[in-house]
């Protein structure tokens, strides 16, 4: 019975020895889960303040940006208006407006008043661009009439004032051109032909005066000459010198006549005074046998 008793003492003593050894441990777990879950507030706590901190840093700096980006749009708009860039300054002062509604008023003033200048400055675009349309179609008009007249200077001269006043037409413009460089290249060929043809019958004239020269036929000479003055008078500097040889030449030769002339006159009349005297000695000393 003893050793029962003793057993069963000892048995409830382990069972209770466990038991406290037992609520022991889940107080140590429920202090350490208590600690960990502190720990964790506390994170969260420091986390959320991390959070907070970075999201009032970074309003501060996109509202700092907001400033900086409404400050350059109205410092871009006035540039703009002084550049008389309205419609630019209008998108300008528009973004500022989205950025920033303090100065609302004022820079829907702003606004009305460049909607007022773009206005205006679209008519005066519009007349401006009616008076190109007229200074163009008057130099192409131009050009087509000295085209057709065959001045080609002139022409050139219009159909480049026109492409100076619309850029824009370039290609139509380009293409009268172009019809003009092939006209004056057909024309310069004419035109070195008809010299060619100019320059052979100027040689053929010169040959020919300077053959009628060599054989003393001077009229002859000097109507060739003159001919092919006539024929190229940008030559007659050199023509003009041949014509004055003529002359000299003729003039030379009817002074040769004029000696010649003189001399027979002078033989004709010794040869006349040499038979009267002979008559009158005839009759002079047949007159003195006879007494």
């Amino acid at each position: 019975m003893k050793k029962i008793l003793t057993i069963a003492f000892f048995t409830f003593f382990y069972i209770s020895l466990g038991i406290s050894q037992n609520i022991q441990q889940q107080r140590q777990q429920e202090t350490e889960r208590q600690r960990l879950e502190q720990q964790s507030i506390q994170h969260q706590r420091q986390l959320e303040a991390e959070r907070q901190r970075q999201e009032a840093i970074m309003r501060q700096e996109t509202e700092l940006r907001r400033t900086r980006l409404y400050q350059s749009f109205i410092q871009s708009a006035q540039q703009n208006y002084e550049q008389r860039q309205f419609v630019q300054a209008r998108q300008d002062y528009q973004s500022a407006l989205e950025l920033n509604q303090e100065n609302a008023e004022h820079i829907n003033a702003r606004i009305a008043e460049l909607n007022r200048l773009i206005a205006e400055q679209e008519r005066q675009r519009a007349a401006e661009q009616v008076e190109r349309e007229r200074r163009f179609n008057s130099a192409m008009e131009s050009g087509e009439k000295n085209l057709q007249n065959r001045l080609f200077n002139a022409a050139r001269r219009d159909f480049e004032s026109a492409l100076s006043v619309m850029p824009q037409n370039a290609t139509m413009v380009n293409r009268r051109i172009a019809e003009l460089d092939r006209l004056v290249a057909e024309e310069e060929r004419r035109r070195q032909a008809e010299l060619r043809e100019r320059e052979r019958r100027f040689n053929t004239a010169m040959q020919t005066g300077e053959r009628h020269l060599q054989q003393g036929r001077h009229e002859d000479a000097r109507r060739y000459f003159q001919n092919a003055r006539n024929i190229m008078p940008e030559n007659s500097y050199r023509v003009n010198s041949r014509i004055a040889e003529v002359d000299r030449v003729a003039l030379a030769a009817q002074q040769r006549q004029q000696e010649a002339a003189r001399q027979q006159r002078r033989t004709t009349w010794l040869g006349v005074g040499a038979l009267v005297g002979g008559l009158i000695l005839v009759v002079i000393f047949g007159g003195s046998g006879d007494a």
